[in-house]
């Protein structure tokens, strides 16, 4: 397996990312009372926002860089708003290195969103979940 290349997420990168995200959202607990139809359209813009203003990293093999297998989108708070790994590439310590690369090696941090995956998070540090961050403008 070739080394895993951590590195700034480019243009050609955001179709990816906005597809894999909003895919995921639909199906976290906040979702889950609204139609397909209405989260997408109103979350969407969201979305947009974050990747517009938010800082986003990727992860990749170093000898295949655009062959993205994860992300995060993040803030100085440290504030995280979205961590994704692709299921065939979870439990390899992806998401840790990304979330070390992102805001440094055991900082306690925020997160906007509470996916099922999040009490992973709770493992190794102090995580605290603020969604009023994105009605305030904080992204």
């Amino acid at each position: 397996m070739s080394a895993i290349l951590i590195r700034e997420a480019e243009a050609s990168d955001v179709p990816f990312i906005m597809d894999s995200w909003l895919k995921r959202a639909v199906n976290f607990r906040d979702s889950r009372m609204a139609s397909d139809h209405a989260w997408f359209v109103h979350y969407r813009p969201v979305v947009e926002r974050l990747l517009q203003t938010a800082n986003c990293k990727v992860a990749a093999y170093a000898d295949m860089p655009h062959q993205i297998f994860g992300y995060i989108v993040f803030e100085q708070g440290p504030v995280i708003h979205w961590l994704f790994v692709k299921k065939l590439m979870q439990n390899m310590g992806i998401g840790s290195k990304l979330i070390e690369d992102a805001i440094g090696i055991d900082k306690d941090f925020t997160i906007t969103h509470f996916t099922d995956d999040v009490p992973k998070l709770y493992r190794k540090r102090r995580v605290t979940y603020n969604p009023i961050l994105l009605m305030k403008g904080h992204a």
